[in-house]
């Protein structure tokens, strides 16, 4: 009788399982063109700072590239 309650416990567990959501809302991914003829490579590496300005490493044109929302802009190394 215990293996019996057991297993329809079990089912019903399964179903209400079934049914249920893990994520209601659907995540939306805009992607990132280049601005200001600014065109981005190869990522490898990015982050935010405390003024809220995101940096990403651009492994292709070996340089750093900063957006605040709205525009990007390039800073490449000179070796001179």
């Amino acid at each position: 009788m215990k293996f019996f309650l057991r297993n329809c416990i079990s089912i019903a567990l399964l179903l209400i399982a079934i049914k249920s959501a893990g994520q209601t809302q659907q995540v939306k991914i805009y992607p990132v063109s280049g601005t200001n003829g600014i065109s981005l490579g190869k990522i490898n590496g990015m982050t935010r700072d405390k003024h809220g300005f995101m940096w990403f490493s651009d492994q292709s044109n070996r340089c750093i590239i900063r957006f605040d929302g709205n525009h990007m802009t390039r800073y490449q190394n000179d070796p001179k």
